[in-house]
């Protein structure tokens, strides 16, 4: 689903954290908004990441809140590390902090070099952030945000795999643009 949401723009550091050693690639020319099949969630996403899923959030088949994929292949993204994608989702029924749901994604020190964990805080969301590169034996990028809005009630979460240089564009649209737009 495409919405006119506005966004609301964010100055953030998160970029130079992310860039790593990723190799040129084509820009993207079109951004736009999607949201998921709840309208809950909400996103700035490339346009040629056209392949979504704006379905429940499952954990182990028990859904847990909305979520919303956005890729160019989003079996590609699930399956490996050559596929830029993103996923946010939103859940009120984990009982985690956002540094627990980052210490949760320790497997993936298995396929990609842990480059450390940071404060994030957007004005909106408050939280951490993880970034892994060479993921895969590849210059990719796992970069991960764990929030609460401020306020609290829920855990909002945006899992990002960077391909080449331009999806830094990406990843920076995408982090000033997520929000959960109502009540769990």
């Amino acid at each position: 689903t495409t919405t006119s949401t506005p966004t609301t723009p964010m100055a953030t550091t998160t970029t130079a954290a992310a860039a790593g050693a990723l190799p040129p690639g084509p820009a993207y020319e079109d951004f736009e908004f999607v949201t998921d099949d709840t309208g809950l969630l909400a996103m700035r996403v490339p346009t040629a990441w056209a392949d979504r899923f704006g379905g429940a959030w499952a954990i182990d088949g028990e859904e847990i809140g909305p979520g919303l994929n956005a890729s160019v292949d989003i079996d590609g993204w699930l399956q490996g590390w050559s596929t830029p994608g993103v996923f946010l989702g939103a859940t009120d029924v984990l009982d985690v902090t956002p540094d627990e749901y980052l210490v949760g994604l320790s497997f993936l020190d298995d396929e990609c070099t842990y480059d450390g964990r940071e404060d994030y805080d957007d004005g909106e969301y408050l939280g951490r952030f993880d970034t892994w590169s060479g993921c895969g034996g590849s210059p990719s990028v796992f970069f991960a945000v764990a929030s609460e809005p401020y306020g609290g009630g829920a855990v909002v979460v945006v899992e990002l795999i960077l391909v080449t240089d331009a999806d830094v564009e990406a990843l920076d649209s995408v982090l000033a643009s997520f929000r959960l737009l109502g009540d769990l």
